[in-house]
Formats: structure tokens, sequence, C-alpha cells
């Protein structure tokens, strides 16, 4: 199916008020689709086959998209194809003022200086009322950020959200798992993008000592990769790779260990969670939570010689299992488009540096719009 008519199909889709998910994985080939034609909401079964959607803190914002129960579209992803269009009009922003958030973020380095919280992550939401179209936004993320899982999913009883998260929160193939420690912004563009400042380095190293603590509680061959800098849209961050060898069975104990990571919650977790709650002045829902597919059925080829010719053998379908944390994100209701967007804080952060960063991240929604 062309792009085109899977755009058909999502519109038809909203005009039903249907639940369904329309995502783009980095880098792949396909954009997918799963639609469902009921209302009904199903509980995240790590067993199972399908699509996951998790809140950050509210076990009721749970949905699984159960492949067996949905229609599945595949469209191929081809950038020349797709258009990218903006409504060219100002738009109306409605945020917390500057002032307001930076005697936060001094509330919040008071608060870590004076308890053993080493980190927290604070937020704040932008509200913006905008004409643009919901599934013409999902097609201009689709050509911004082609190096992000790309996304709109819907349910009625749930809410309407987009994104293009750069964070992977796990990958399971067999019994090798494979996560990331994620922190640190900064432009691309900044000629001294690549010096990262000591704040930056201590915080990537909250997230990745807190990692590796809890996945030794499950593995015993754990591998720290190098880190580097990951270019996400018109960002930067530092970026260590994560490997762990698991128990698959394991997964769902894991997930509740990991999430949230001390990327979008702080360290220690329940502390910084705690303060979260009490100080934000509003609910996250689904941003800071994760998404993605579960025990998906990956085709792997496999090469062989014979008669000195080769070719390739399908071997049996390996489920693969892909979760993002929700980073980069919106949630969207008639016509008006709430941001999320946050940074962490340390007792070396500067509050103006943390609006500016805010600022920074905003940006990816808003281009869409």
């Amino acid at each position: 199916m062309n792009f085109q008519e899977l755009k058909n199909k999502l519109v038809n889709q909203l005009k039903k008020n249907l639940p369904f998910v329309v995502y783009h994985k980095p880098n792949s080939p396909n954009i997918v689709a799963l639609l469902e034609n009921s209302t009904q909401i199903y509980p995240v079964e790590y067993s199972e086959q399908g699509f996951a959607m998790i809140g950050f803190n509210n076990p009721k914002l749970a949905h699984f998209i159960r492949l067996s129960q949905a229609k599945k579209i595949n469209s191929p992803y081809l950038p020349n194809q797709l258009d990218f269009q903006s409504k060219n009009q100002p738009i109306k922003e409605k945020s917390i003022a500057k002032s307001s958030y930076e005697n936060k973020i001094k509330q919040s380095i008071n608060f870590i200086e004076n308890t053993k919280v080493e980190k927290v992550v604070f937020s704040r939401k932008i509200e913006v009322e905008s004409q643009q179209n919901l599934v013409q936004a999902f097609e201009n993320l689709l050509c911004l950020y082609e190096d992000a899982f790309t996304y709109l999913w819907h349910h009625p009883k749930l809410g309407t959200w987009l994104g293009a998260t750069p964070e992977t929160l796990v990958s399971l193939n067999r019994n090798r798992l494979t996560t990331m420690a994620l922190a640190g912004t900064k432009l691309a563009s900044n000629k001294a993008a690549e010096n990262w400042g000591s704040k930056e380095k201590e915080e990537q190293n909250y997230v990745t000592k807190a990692i590796v603590n809890e996945l030794k509680k499950y593995s015993e061959k754990i591998n720290i990769g190098t880190t580097s800098s990951k270019k996400a849209g018109k960002l930067l961050h530092l970026h260590t790779p994560i490997t762990a060898q698991i128990n698959p069975s394991d997964l769902a104990e894991i997930l509740k260990y990991l999430h949230p990571t001390p990327a979008v919650a702080g360290f220690p977790k329940k502390e910084a969670v705690d303060y979260i709650l009490a100080n934000e002045a509003y609910e996250r829902k689904y941003y800071t939570g994760f998404l993605g597919e579960v025990n998906f059925p990956q085709e792997v080829n496999k090469r062989k010689h014979r008669k000195n010719q080769e070719f390739t053998a399908v071997q049996p379908r390996i489920p693969l299992t892909e979760l993002y944390v929700n980073l980069r994100c919106m949630e969207y209701d008639n016509q008006r488009y709430t941001l999320y967007v946050g940074g962490g804080i340390t007792k070396e952060s500067k509050p103006s540096d943390e609006w500016e960063e805010t600022k920074n991240k905003s940006q990816t929604m808003l281009n869409v719009l």
C-alpha cells in the first residue's frame, strides 16, 4: 500500500474514532500501521505479539494493540514521496513563564543539595493552538526525523499522541537485551557541541550507573559501550550503549525496574519520581512513558553456498521486542497540541541553561506544526 492510501485509512479511522498506531522505526524501509475495530482497552502482555503504549506513572494509562486482533498495513518509507507542509501561520503558545520555570529549577537544585537525590528531571508543558492536520503532522515528522522513532497513536478513551523519540528503552532479540544511557543536550550546530561539560558528563554517569545496577539483578554478562555523541534532529546527546544477556521471561520484571530511567526521572528513582509528582503541577500522562513493538516476528536471512551459487534461505521468524522512551512528543486534542519538554537537573545546573534546553527540545515538535 502506498503512503497516500495509508493516510486515507488513518483519516477514516479517526472519523470512526477507532484506535490505531502508525509508526516508522529509525532507518526502517517501511511505515507500519495497526488498526483496531474495537475501543476496548487491553492490558500489556509481554508474552504476546503486539504494540504497547505505557504511561509515565499511571497504571491506567496502558494499552496493548494485539497483532492477532489488528489490521496490519505496511507502506514503503520513501522520503522523496513525502510532502512536508507548514501552515505558515503564527503559533499561539501558552506555557509557564521563563522566570517561574527558572524558580522551579532553583528549588530543584536546592532540593538536590539538601537530600540524597543526585538528579531530578523537571519538565514543563507548552500548549499550542494550530490548524495543522493531525495526519499531516505525522507526515511532517517522517520528513524531518528519519533517525528517530516517529509515531501517531490514537485511542478514543486514552488520548491522541505523536512524537519523534531518539531514545531506545530496550531491544530484545532472543536473550540479548540492548539499551542505552542517554543524557545531556546541545544544539548540533554548536561548534563546541562535542566539548561536553562536567554537568552533562556527571548526568550521563548517573544514568549509566543506574541502568547497569538494575541489570545486574538479572544478568551476569553486561557490556558497557563507548560513550559518544548521538544526533537527534538538530540536537546532540551523550549516548552510551549497554547490552546484557537475560532470560526473556524476565523482560516484564526488568522493565518495572528500568522504567522510568534516570534520564527521564532522576536518581535515586523513587525519591526523584516523588519530587516530580509533587512539584511539576500536572500529570505527564504518556510523556516519558514508553511504546513500541512486542514480540514482532522478524525474518532472518542466512546465506548458503550450493554448487558455487549463493542463495538465501528464509529462517524461522524470531520475535523481536523494541521499546522506545516517549520523548519529543505532544498530545493532541481538538486543534490543540500540548508539548512536553524537560531536562535533567543536578547541583551544577544553571536555571537559564535549563530553560534554553527546553526551548531547543520544543523545536522538534514545533517544526511539524
